[in-house]
């Protein structure tokens, strides 16, 4: 009895399209935390260049179990930069009399600043809880100051 309705070749091409290889549902739950905590810790699973995402009902577990696990919001950006970094160390050691600071700086400070556009939309959310906590916590600290 056939599975689906698409020729043999359909689902390959489906799977190409596909943004994830595997999405943990419940990822917020006991055994979710448990899964997501293996995902990220084991080489088995980071080595194989499985692209995996989280999902769940509420987005600020979902955050915190992100956190827990150590991915930050602005792990896009960090890697950007590295790379950057990289590529100029490469080329300062291929071209000595390359000046590193009057190019890599600058391009440096572009790439930082047009990924920070990028992330901006996602790192909003993410921070406003932390900023708030840091500001009520400021708030107290000073309030105890004044008695």
């Amino acid at each position: 009895m056939p599975i689906s309705d698409q020729p043999a070749g359909a689902g390959k091409a489906a799977a190409d399209r596909r943004r994830h290889d595997v999405v943990l549902f419940g990822a917020t739950g006991f055994v979710g935390r448990q899964t997501v905590a293996y995902f990220a810790a084991h080489p088995q699973v980071r080595g194989t260049g499985l692209r995996w995402a989280l999902a769940g009902r509420s987005m600020a577990r979902l955050e915190a179990v992100r956190d827990e696990i150590g991915a930050p919001a602005a792990l896009p950006l960090i890697a950007t930069l590295l790379t950057l970094n990289l590529a100029m160390g490469i080329l300062n050691r291929a071209s000595p009399q390359f000046s590193i600071f009057a190019v890599g700086f600058p391009i440096t400070l572009l790439a930082g600043i047009a990924m920070l556009q990028v992330l901006m939309e996602y790192l909003g959310p993410f921070l406003e809880p932390r900023f708030a906590a840091g500001f009520t916590s400021t708030l107290e600290v000073l309030q105890g100051l004044r008695r």
